[in-house]
């Protein structure tokens, strides 16, 4: 849905893209770097809000909420400054966007017909190990950050599963999107815990280009799934081009 705007992925790309090379070329320092980064998630979620302004889908509310808990968290991880707290609070911020990202995900295959059979776990297992991996290696590094990290890593597995179980549910278009969006998630989740205790340039780069797709491929994965289940009485309030040409 965004993705037929041209004009919007322009922008959005060449947001990103300054934010990246800023990064690059000032250590993810600086204050075009600060500027740019905050400016992909207002200009995705404007997308996202402008296209759906005159249709109420019950699951839109809570993929903002979501989306705006990820972004606070992104705001409170490139503090560098009271680094205990801001990160403290970016932790939190993050439990709530992956509680809200769960939430979501598990909502949105409800009361829908299943199409595959409940034989095939092997991706959800992989996941998990990975998650679990991850876990295991930085643990003893984190400090007081122990017990947020912890609690954050059980709902990011029950968010991984949820965004897995669509598969069986919902159609390629829509579930594939968020499922590749979900996976860079979990990169970025990776990235911002090793920021813990050890900080990089080419990190950062990464994060921002992973961070930036998977708030791309979730909300427009979802975006397709809200298109499908609009009454066709209403699929005319869509607005297309987003109040953009």
């Amino acid at each position: 849905m965004i993705a037929n705007n041209r004009t919007f992925i322009l922008g959005y790309t060449v947001i990103t893209l300054v934010a990246i090379f800023s990064a690059l070329l000032g250590g993810g320092s600086n204050m075009v770097h600060y500027l740019s980064r905050l400016l992909i998630v207002p200009a995705i979620l404007f997308a996202l809000i402008t296209l759906f302004k005159k249709f109420e889908h019950p699951l839109i509310p809570i993929l903002i909420t979501a989306t705006f808990f990820k972004f606070l968290g992104d705001i409170f991880f490139m503090v560098d400054f009271e680094i205990i707290l801001f990160r403290m609070l970016g932790l939190c911020s993050f439990i709530v966007a992956n509680v809200a990202y769960g939430l979501m995900f598990f909502l949105s295959f409800q009361q829908k017909p299943k199409f595959k059979k409940d034989t095939f776990f092997l991706p959800e297992i992989i996941f998990i190990t990975i998650i679990l991996a991850v876990l295991l290696i930085i643990f003893p590094r984190l400090g007081v950050f122990k017990t947020p990290v912890l609690i954050y890593s059980i709902f990011l597995v029950l968010t991984m599963i949820a965004a897995f179980r669509r598969r069986k549910y919902l159609k390629p278009r829509t579930y594939v999107p968020v499922l590749v969006g979900s996976v860079l998630f979990l990169t970025v989740d990776i990235l911002h815990s090793m920021g813990l205790y050890y900080q990089d340039p080419i990190r950062v780069v990464v994060l921002v280009a992973a961070y930036s797709l998977g708030h791309y491929f979730v909300i427009e994965g979802m975006s397709l799934q809200f298109s499908d289940e609009i009454p066709e009485d209403q699929s005319s309030l869509i607005e297309p081009s987003y109040g953009l040409r």
